[in-house]
């Protein structure tokens, strides 16, 4: 009888396991269809000009969530330089609730707010500051 309830307890927790990868999963797959240009961004709920984040695009790749963070590109129009390509890291974690992006020595870690095929919303706390993120696909 133990025997059968280890094994019942074992398998939940890997279904469990599977489960939460398989919703990480499907934020990534839905990031890496495409390219997705930022079209708002707020601090505090208040949006700023468009002409801060205009032109700025995230390019994600796709990858297996439990090989390895996954890369993608950040490009943006910069006056003095003009198109400046960065790469960065990403992954999805907490069943698709948080998103972490690694770009040179600086790690934002945010709230997935929304997740469909054609719009990904993050948000963060910086020095008690909401900054949230909208990148729709183009």
């Amino acid at each position: 009888m133990k025997n059968i309830f280890r094994l019942a307890v074992s398998a939940a927790a890997i279904l469990l396991v599977i489960a939460a990868c398989s919703k990480d999963q499907k934020v990534v797959k839905q990031l890496a269809d495409g390219k997705w240009e930022v079209t708002d961004l707020s601090y505090d709920g208040v949006s700023t000009p468009d002409s801060v984040y205009a032109n700025d695009v995230y390019e994600f790749e796709k990858c297996k969530v439990k090989k390895e963070d996954c890369a993608g590109t950040w490009t943006t129009i910069d006056p003095t330089k003009g198109e400046v390509v960065t790469s960065f890291t990403y992954s999805i974690s907490d069943k698709g609730e948080t998103i972490t992006i690694n770009i040179d020595l600086s790690t934002t870690i945010a709230d997935i707010v929304e997740s469909s095929d054609d719009k990904f919303v993050w948000s963060t706390t910086e020095d008690g500051t909401l900054i949230e993120t909208t990148i729709e696909k183009i």
